[in-house]
C-alpha cells in the first residue's frame, strides 16, 4: 500500500482526503502523516486512517517516510517544501496554483528532474470525462475564438483579499479557466489585462479586484478574453466557448458541454467525479510508473501560473501587453 503524507488539511485538501478514504479500503494507499499549522485540522484529516498528526512540515518529511506527499497549502505558504520532498525520492503532488510565482516552479521544476520522481498538480478538470468527446469535435480545425468566465462569490480565507499572498483571482481562481484554455487550444503566447475593485470597497482588507478582463493571444493565431469576479454570490458559472468554422462548443467545467457541429447538435456530461480520477490517476502513474497517466503535469501546471502571472503584470501595468515566458 502506498504510503502517502499531507502537508495542508485545510480547504481543498479534504476533498483529495475523500478520495484517498476510499482508495485505502481497497488496499491502495493510506495517509500515514498529515501536518497543518492548526494542529485540530491536521488530526481531524489524520483520524480515519490512523495517520500521525504534525504541525512543522520538516519534522514530518524527517520523521517517516512517504511514496508521495500532497502539498495543499495557501499560494504564499510554498516554502521549500516540495523540493525536500523530491530530495528524499518521494512523488509530489500540489494543489492549484502550484506557486506564487514562476521562479518559485522553475526551481521545484528543476528539482523534480534531478530526482527522477512524478509530480503532478490540481487541475481536476483535466480528468473529465467530457473532454474527450470536446477534444474530438475541436479536432482538425482551426480555433478562431476562445471565450472564458470564471463568476463566482469571494472566499472567505482572508488572505484570498491581499494579492501578495492569493496573487489575486487570476492566478488563484480563475487559473482554472485559463489551464482548460490552454488544454484545449495551446500555447498561449501573449496577454493584455484590465481589472478594478468597484463593488467589493467594503469588504475588510480586500486588496485585490473583484473584476477582471485578459485578453490572450495562442501561438496558433486564434485570440480570446477570460473574464472574472469574485462578487456573484449567487448564479455565478465557470465555463469556456470554443469557436471554429461550422462548430461551437459551450463547456461547463463542472461537467457538461452542448455542441454544433457541421450542423449537429452533440451533448454530454461527465459521469465520474474529476476530483476522484486526478488522485487516483495520480496514485496509478506511481504504482505503474506510467508518466502519461498525468494530464495534469507540473510542469504543465507551471505554464499556467507562466500565463496567469503575465497577466496580472499586465494588470499591473495598466493593460500593456505582455509576452508569456516559456517555463
Amino acid at each position: 500500500m502506498l504510503r502517502i503524507g499531507f502537508i495542508g488539511t485545510g480547504g481543498i485538501a479534504g476533498r483529495y482526503l475523500q478520495t484517498l478514504v476510499r482508495e485505502s479500503e481497497k488496499g491502495v494507499a493510506t495517509l500515514t502523516a498529515a501536518c497543518d499549522l492548526v494542529a485540530e485540522r491536521a488530526a481531524e484529516a489524520a483520524k480515519p486512517f490512523g495517520a500521525h498528526v504534525y504541525t512543522d512540515w520538516r519534522h514530518m518529511l524527517e520523521a517517516e517516510p512517504y511514496d508521495a506527499v500532497f502539498v495543499c497549502v495557501p499560494p504564499f505558504a510554498h516554502d521549500g517544501q516540495e523540493e525536500e520532498i523530491v530530495g528524499r525520492g518521494s512523488h509530489l503532488f500540489v494543489a492549484k496554483p502550484v506557486a506564487l510565482h514562476v521562479a518559485y516552479a522553475r526551481r521545484v521544476l528543476e528539482a523534480v528532474r534531478r530526482g527522477g520522481v512524478l509530480a503532478s498538480s490540481g487541475y481536476m478538470w483535466r480528468y473529465s470525462d467530457i473532454n474527450e468527446q470536446v477534444q474530438q469535435a475541436l479536432s482538425g480545425r482551426s480555433l478562431g475564438l476562445i471565450l472564458g468566465t470564471y463568476m463566482q462569490g469571494l472566499p472567505g480565507t482572508p488572505w484570498w483579499r491581499v494579492k501578495a499572498q492569493s496573487g489575486g483571482q487570476m492566478i488563484e481562481q480563475t487559473t482554472h479557466i485559463f489551464d482548460l484554455a490552454r488544454y484545449f487550444a495551446g500555447e498561449v503566447v501573449a496577454v493584455h489585462c484590465s481589472g478594478a475593485l468597484r463593488m467589493l470597497t467594503d469588504v475588510p482588507g480586500m486588496q485585490t479586484e473583484d473584476a477582471s478582463v485578459c485578453n490572450l493571444q495562442w501561438a496558433s493565431g486564434a485570440i480570446g478574453n477570460i473574464s472574472s469576479s469574485c462578487a456573484a454570490e449567487r448564479g455565478g458559472r465557470s465555463e469556456l466557448e470554443f469557436v471554429a468554422r461550422d462548430c461551437l462548443v459551450r463547456y461547463n467545467c463542472w461537467g457538461s458541454f452542448q455542441a454544433w457541429v457541421d450542423g449537429r447538435e452533440i451533448q454530454g456530461q461527465n459521469v465520474r467525479d474529476p476530483y476522484d480520477e486526478l488522485v487516483r490517476s495520480f496514485l496509478t502513474a506511481i504504482r505503474t510508473g506510467d508518466a502519461g497517466l498525468l494530464r495534469s503535469p507540473y510542469a504543465d501546471a507551471a505554464q499556467t501560473l507562466a500565463v496567469t502571472e503575465a497577466a496580472e503584470r499586465s494588470l499591473a501595468a495598466g493593460g500593456e501587453r505582455v509576452a508569456v515566458e516559456t517555463v
